[in-house]
């Protein structure tokens, strides 16, 4: 019986946890829904707090799972599947009962300090669990399912690595770096779409690279992550040169490369640039910070910025009838990224 009640009031405890906005508070809000109500004996009938411990009691237990942890004793899982609602009811039951009184109101009254220590513990367990920062528990968090379906598209990557290692050992390293970029995703996880669009490619690359750097060293996992992207612009390059040898399609490309960049590549995506006037069949603009340097960064991998900047150069470099010239990447220890696509003849 203790060990249900320890574990439920553990779970419930996101009301307070939201509430704490400084230290003198933590001892108060941190002890539970009893702590957490103006009339802790008969918190049990306030229906709103009720429902909100359940929510998070859901959250709660269907993160575990999907995570890979199992819940014990099993019939505990049957909190993930049981409605809100209903388990709002029951919970009210509870609190309000002879049962609940008894051992759960009166022992959490006279043992604050061990509520507040099952409190740190359960959430410090899932983070060390699932190695991500203090934002779990907001809307939004991710799964490893989330971080495997993401790697799945990055299958180009698994087979550069393949490669170079025995694939037994590819894919043990996949799946390290797998639950490397679960962590990631979670750290960053209330990043703006726009943003998102750009750290889908940036994450996974972050998370193999460290990955494998600390296994293999750092020359084999940057050449994984390098030819990588070598074989990928490869293998698009050809197709959008063929594009170009339609006729007027060169003269159309320059013109969409304004409402393009500036909806792909602009401040909503995480970018600061500095457009300049049109000119016909030119274009021109220069990128001041951009995403991929400053999360690479963050993470500790700046040096794989260049790879990312030398895949316009891959993509736009040998296109017939145009012609892209740039002159430094901050990648490349520039103060910027400059392109400049133009019409030639050709």
């Amino acid at each position: 019986m203790f060990v249900f009640q320890r574990r439920i009031i553990c779970s419930a405890l996101w009301e307070s946890d939201r509430r704490i906005r400084n230290a003198d508070r933590i001892a108060y809000e941190h002890q539970g829904d009893y702590y957490a109500s103006a009339d802790p004996e008969n918190a049990g009938r306030d229906r709103k707090l009720m429902r909100k411990t359940a929510v998070q009691i859901r959250r709660n237990m269907k993160y575990i799972s999907s995570n890979g942890m199992r819940l014990s004793p099993a019939k505990m899982d049957l909190l993930r599947y049981c409605p809100s609602a209903v388990t709002s009811v029951i919970l009210g039951l509870v609190f309000r009962s002879e049962f609940g009184n008894r051992f759960m109101y009166q022992h959490s009254m006279k043992a604050p300090d061990e509520m507040r220590d099952l409190h740190k513990q359960f959430y410090g367990y899932l983070r060390e669990t699932t190695v991500q920062n203090d934002g779990f528990v907001k809307r939004g968090f991710t799964t490893m399912k989330t971080a495997a379906k993401l790697m799945k598209k990055k299958a180009f990557i698994k087979d550069e690595l393949d490669k170079v290692v025995p694939k037994e050992q590819s894919d043990y390293l996949w799946k390290v770096a797998t639950k490397k970029l679960n962590a990631i995703l979670n750290k960053y996880g209330d990043l703006p779409k726009g943003v998102q669009s750009h750290t889908n490619s940036i994450f996974p690359a972050a998370a193999v690279y460290l990955t494998v750097k600390r296994k293999c060293g750092k020359d084999l996992s940057y050449g994984v992550i390098e030819n990588a992207a070598i074989n990928l612009c490869a293998k698009a390059q050809p197709s959008l040169a063929r594009f170009m040898r339609l006729p007027g399609l060169a003269s159309l490309f320059v013109k969409i490369w304004d409402p393009m960049t500036k909806k792909k590549f602009g401040p909503k995506c995480g970018f600061e640039n500095r457009f300049y006037p049109k000119s016909k069949g030119e274009y021109r603009m220069d990128i001041l910070a951009c995403p991929y340097f400053r999360y690479f960064s963050e993470l500790g991998c700046p040096e794989l910025t260049k790879i990312y900047c030398e895949n316009d150069e891959r993509m736009y470099g040998n296109l017939p009838g145009l012609k892209f010239e740039r002159t430094g990447t901050i990648g490349k220890g520039s103060d910027h990224c400059d392109f400049y696509l133009r019409r030639v003849k050709g």
